[in-house]
């Protein structure tokens, strides 16, 4: 099984803001952007494409909707963490919180979940539940490309690679850029990450 995993571009609105499920649609410099990745596309027509519920991943997808003629599944386990009272509050302001409530979060953020809100290891959790299903559906030569979040993709990479999740940071994620991941022998292997195109597999093949 080979994913493309789609990082949808910056959004309108955010400006700083802590965005997870506040649902914001994509810029237009970001749709133009996935109209010139899904025009470049290398690879075999996808067997299945994936969506989170938001609209920015949705938009995201679209022109490879129109191009492959392929309506996407819809996955709430694909979506941004949930942030709880700090969705849609800037940064800023929630560093200069006085409570301690932030300090705490960001002293174990894989465990500790925002106010009415989730941690990342709750993250993790569904995004397993979710790789795990596909995983047991699909062949070593289906390709799906799924358009998602920064926290669902560092979780997802983490675990296909066993990667500890308090390592997930460290995996730097750009708007409106691609990785790839394959499955072979029965291991899932990184072929790129954060990539700004789409590119040929550094195990040696074109994903064809």
């Amino acid at each position: 099984m080979k994913l493309v995993l789609l990082y949808h571009g910056d959004i309108d609105g955010a400006n700083g803001r802590c965005i997870g499920t506040t649902d914001l649609p994509l810029s237009s410099p970001a749709r133009r952007a996935m109209d010139g990745l899904a025009a470049d596309w290398p690879y075999q027509h996808p067997d299945a494409l994936v969506s989170s519920t938001r609209k920015r991943a949705h938009s995201a997808l679209a022109p490879f909707v129109r191009r492959f003629g392929r309506l996407p599944m819809v996955e709430p386990r694909l979506d941004e963490q949930d942030f709880g009272d700090w969705d849609g509050e800037p940064w800023t302001s929630l560093h200069d919180d006085t409570s301690g409530s932030v300090r705490a979060w960001l002293s174990d953020w894989v465990n500790l979940a925002p106010p009415n809100g989730e941690s990342f290891a709750m993250v993790a959790k569904r995004v397993r539940s979710w790789l795990d299903d596909i995983d047991s559906q699909h062949g070593d030569d289906d390709l799906l490309l799924v358009s998602a979040h920064a926290g669902p993709i560092r979780a997802l990479v983490c675990h296909a690679l066993q990667i500890p999740l308090d390592h997930g940071l460290l995996l730097t994620v750009t708007p409106g850029h691609v990785s790839a991941l394959r499955r072979r022998r029965g291991r899932f292997e990184l072929s790129y990450f954060n990539a700004s195109r789409f590119e040929a597999s550094l195990f040696g093949d074109d994903f064809r």
